[in-house]
């Protein structure tokens, strides 16, 4: 060999090896990057959507508070659309945690409400309704919404 000519076995060759070993070791590192931050968002929206089905099954009491010009019947399917409504509000992961303790004091609040005045307990839940409607957008309307809370 000549003296100005690189050898396989010289300093000087670079086969790409060690470029290959560099890509893959970059890739796994990008790759587990973002499984971690993946799975960091995921335990994140779990807690808030087990809290907004805590929520959400707060308003059961409400069946109990049937405004007279409602049958029972009406008025169990109702407080379940608004309780469907609620699972799909706070599933949506659309609300941050301090929204959901709004929420959480809003349906606490209309619970109480409703166990003063039966009667207003319609317009009540009607209002909440269009609040959170406000705030959230259409996912509110997923499951539609029964005829007693329309307006």
């Amino acid at each position: 060999m000549s003296a100005g000519t690189a050898g396989p076995n010289d300093d000087k060759s670079y086969s790409g090896r060690r470029f290959i070993i560099a890509l893959i070791i970059a890739v796994l590192a990008f790759w587990a990057t973002i499984g971690l931050a993946f799975n960091l968002w995921r335990q994140a929206y779990l807690k808030k959507a087990e809290v907004g089905r805590k929520i959400a099954h707060q308003v059961r009491p409400l069946v109990n508070y049937r405004p007279g010009s409602i049958s029972r019947p009406d008025w169990e399917d109702a407080v379940d659309y608004l309780e469907a409504m609620l699972i799909a509000v706070t599933g949506s992961n659309l609300l941050g945690e301090i929204q959901l303790a709004q929420v959480d004091a809003e349906v606490k609040m209309l619970i109480a409400d409703s166990a003063r005045d039966h009667e207003k307990s319609v317009e009540l839940v009607r209002t909440f309704w269009n609040e959170l409607n406000r705030r959230t957008g259409p996912t509110t309307e997923i499951y539609g919404r029964p005829g007693c809370f329309k307006k």
